[in-house]
């Protein structure tokens, strides 16, 4: 009876071991043998017999070890789990239909097909191959199932291929072959390269290889934007060894996946950038990738100090000394040059942030007189300062009409004001004349009676400028401000050269309109004959 009932007893003990162990997972991709809570369990057939062992490189590295024995059919094989296949089906895509192992061959030369199927649907399948290329040394294969083995099913994109079987040697039976062992692991999906890089350049697309290219002392990190750290920016450090010609490649030396689209009206490109410093030249140079002869290039200056600001680069004007713009060269790569002429020595280490490489199709034209902020084609930037903020939209009424809606702040300086246009100023010089220096605004203010001022200048040239003021009569109306120029502002110069360049300031003199933010709305043209 002691006997029975200590076997009772070591039956329920192993019982109980045996019900807390943990469960084994199911294999899934990438399969590596060398996790601990995985079921490894492979399915030999046709002759071929499959054990888990040490790489025979690597003692401490676990691999599948197969034999296909002297008996083995052509087709013998294993299959990579058990008929239950993976946990999951394998993650192919459109774009990616391809699988890897590490395979270790005692036969250079040998074709290992790689066949992965619906498990239970044994009809829902499709194989390819792979040779080997060296004798005991692992070497990695790569199976594309969109080139599937001749006489089998291709690849069906509505099936969900959960299951896959190695087959070494494929085709020659074990008689004649001989008895041979097989190593393989890492059987995995095949992770689609990066694309090439290409315009528009964002710096933010998953699938890209954003590798840019260093010269002449730069070095380019990718990293967060300073205002925005979910964007991505390119980082770029022009060192205190760095040459005059030190720049970035955007990109490696094969450029771009395609040819810049140049146009015969369209030959301008954008780039955003960050500067510590205003009035410096960039340069872009495009070129031929290989062809280093075939290149032009062009600057555009900063403005801002520290602020993202869009530099527009124009190929039909060639920087001094270089190449112009060439019609028949396919160009297909860029760079760029910060600070371009001044070495690291003499500028100090500096570091440049720039995103948004664009070609620009389509070319907006030079904002010019008479701004109606209407046109489809003009580039209606404006560039604040001060405090103000200033956007394009609706006229309160009549929404089929935009205008800029500019807002002077609390914060705001009394000189704080708006400039219509970028640093270039607009396209045409304003065409006064000895009789004709007047301008006219049509403005919509929240107060009447506020002083209005209007500066021209020349771009480029800020002492060369003259400023006049009118006076608001209107409280949320429109109404047209004439601004005479013969009446120049306490303090003011007057220069009738050219002067392509208005500043709108509202009003003058007040710092943070009290007793909150204002907003003011505006539209602009010449005043010829008044």
């Amino acid at each position: 009876m002691q006997k029975i009932i200590k076997s009772v007893l070591l039956f329920l003990l192993a019982f109980s071991f045996g019900t807390t162990q943990a469960q084994l997972n199911q294999i899934d991709l990438p399969v590596t043998f060398d996790l601990t809570n995985v079921d490894y369990t492979v399915t030999d057939f046709g002759g071929n017999s499959t054990v888990l062992g040490p790489d025979p490189t690597n003692a401490a590295n676990t691999v599948a070890i197969t034999t296909k024995g002297a008996t083995a059919q052509t087709w013998a094989g294993t299959t990579v789990g058990t008929n239950l296949g993976f946990a999951n089906p394998i993650p192919f895509t459109a774009n990616n239909r391809k699988m890897r192992m590490r395979v270790y061959s005692p036969d250079a030369n040998i074709p290992v097909r790689l066949k992965v199927e619906v498990h239970g649907q044994a009809g829902q399948s499709v194989e390819t191959e792979a040779m080997t290329t060296t004798a005991n040394a692992w070497e990695w294969l790569n199976f594309n199932f969109n080139n599937e083995a001749p006489g089998t099913a291709a690849f069906n994109a509505a099936y969900a291929y959960d299951m896959a079987s190695i087959f070494f040697n494929f085709g020659t039976d074990g008689a004649t072959a001989g008895a041979k062992t097989y190593y393989f692991e890492n059987v995995k999906l095949m992770q689609a390269p990066p694309a090439q890089i290409d315009l528009p350049v964002t710096f933010d697309l998953a699938n890209v290889n954003y590798t840019v290219t260093d010269f002449g002392g730069n070095s380019t990190v990718l990293g967060p934007d300073p205002n925005n750290a979910a964007n991505t920016v390119a980082i770029t450090t022009k060192d205190v060894t760095a040459q005059t010609w030190a720049g970035t490649t955007i990109g490696t030396n094969l450029g771009f996946a395609s040819v810049i689209p140049f146009t015969a009206v369209d030959r301008k490109m954008q780039v955003r950038v960050y500067s510590p410093d205003a009035n410096i030249p960039v340069r872009l140079k495009v070129e031929v990738h290989g062809q280093p002869g075939q290149s032009v290039e062009t600057e555009a200056l900063t403005t801002g100090v520290n602020t993202w600001e869009w530099l527009t680069f124009d190929f039909d004007n060639e920087a001094p000394g270089t190449a112009a713009f060439n019609a028949a060269f396919p160009y297909d790569m860029a760079s760029i040059f910060f600070n371009f002429g001044t070495d690291g020595a003499t500028a100090g280490q500096k570091t440049y942030l720039f995103d948004d490489v664009e070609f620009v199709a389509g070319a907006l034209n030079q904002i010019d007189l008479p701004v109606t902020f209407d046109v489809a084609n003009v580039d209606y930037t404006v560039t604040d300062f001060g405090g103000n903020s200033t956007v394009l939209g609706p006229d309160p009424n009549n929404a089929a009409n935009t205008v800029a809606i500019t807002t002077k702040d609390v914060t705001a300086q009394t000189w704080a004001g708006t400039t219509i246009g970028t640093n270039l100023g607009f396209a045409s010089v304003i065409p006064f004349t000895a009789v004709d220096r007047k301008m006219q605004v049509r403005v919509y203010s929240p107060d009447a009676n506020i002083p209005v001022r209007l500066k021209v200048e020349v771009h480029g040239q800020p002492g060369q400028s003259v400023e006049t003021e009118a006076l608001t009569t209107g409280v949320n109306t429109w109404e047209w401000l004439t601004f005479d120029f013969d009446n120049e502002a306490p303090g003011s110069t007057l220069h009738f050269h050219t002067i392509p360049f208005p500043p709108l300031f509202f009003p003058p003199g007040t710092v943070g309109p009290p007793p909150g933010p204002k907003t003011y709305l505006f539209d602009v043209r010449i005043c010829i004959g008044h």
